[in-house]
């Protein structure tokens, strides 16, 4: 088994996870993310599968979403975020979660995307 992460937001992502999932389920639902009522089956990071978080379509899979309406590749640049933690909720609606564990991580610094990769991310959006 792997350690847990030395600090900030890896950490305690890894251990409300993997210890006291109840605990974070609480806090999506107060703030409406997930049902009142639900619950999330996690699937990253787990200790049992060394922590290891994801990204494009292997992110995509762990979510449980077994198709899309069109190619990733079409939808988002490769290499897109890799997301801190992954889940279904009972409900079977995907959650991915992005982490931050103070302000200074949350301001960082705009896109390095490529133009043509900022281009699909704005068309996408928009989509969305």
């Amino acid at each position: 088994m792997s350690d847990y992460a030395s600090a900030g937001s890896q950490r305690w992502l890894q251990i409300a996870v993997n210890r006291k999932p109840d605990i974070l389920e609480g806090a999506l639902r107060l703030s409406g993310a997930i049902g009142s009522h639900s619950s999330v089956k996690w699937s990253s990071p787990l200790e049992s599968d060394g922590f290891r978080e994801y990204r494009d379509m292997p992110a995509i899979t762990k979510a449980g979403i077994a198709s899309l309406r069109k190619p990733l590749a079409e939808f988002w640049p490769a290499r897109g975020p890799v997301w801190d933690a992954i889940g279904v909720t009972t409900d079977q609606i995907p959650v991915f979660v992005e982490a931050k564990a103070h302000i200074p991580e949350a301001a960082s610094p705009g896109s390095k995307a490529t133009p043509q990769s900022f281009a699909l991310i704005e068309k996408s959006l928009g989509e969305a």
